[in-house]
């Protein structure tokens, strides 16, 4: 006999992932649309979509400041984490996971193809 709460929000709508933060080295309201697109783009490939992340606007962080947000993993896009991990890699560590790379509206076809090769290591591969 199946119990009623078994279908009860069954839907991937309610499955809450671990929480993924996107920095940003300019606000949001001042990003272009083609950028945004790209944006979403990148978010597509790892099977999320924007609704899926917290966008943040920072000029400069570091990876002790992300703590107060408590991202399981973060991808930086013209905001320098750590100068100790070069760009375009995934960093594992004990407080969060990482990915830097350049501002979106710099992003060229090679470091397109270098951010995927990251963004498949850190998120594809746990999948």
């Amino acid at each position: 006999m199946s119990n009623a709460y078994d279908f009860l929000y069954s839907e991937d709508l309610y499955s809450i992932k671990d929480p993924i933060l996107i920095i940003l080295d300019k606000p949001w309201e001042s990003i272009p649309e083609d950028e945004k697109a790209l944006l979403s783009k990148i978010l597509g490939s790892i099977r999320l979509t924007l609704d899926h992340v917290t966008i943040l606007h920072e000029s400069a962080m570091g990876i002790e400041m992300l703590k107060i947000y408590q991202p399981c993993r973060v991808i930086s896009f013209g905001v320098k984490l750590s100068e100790a991990h070069p760009p375009y890699q995934y960093h594992l560590s004990p407080e969060v996971s990482f990915i830097q790379a350049d501002s979106l509206g710099t992003l060229t076809d090679i470091t397109k193809k270098n951010l995927w090769v990251a963004l498949k290591a850190g998120f594809l591969a746990t999948v």
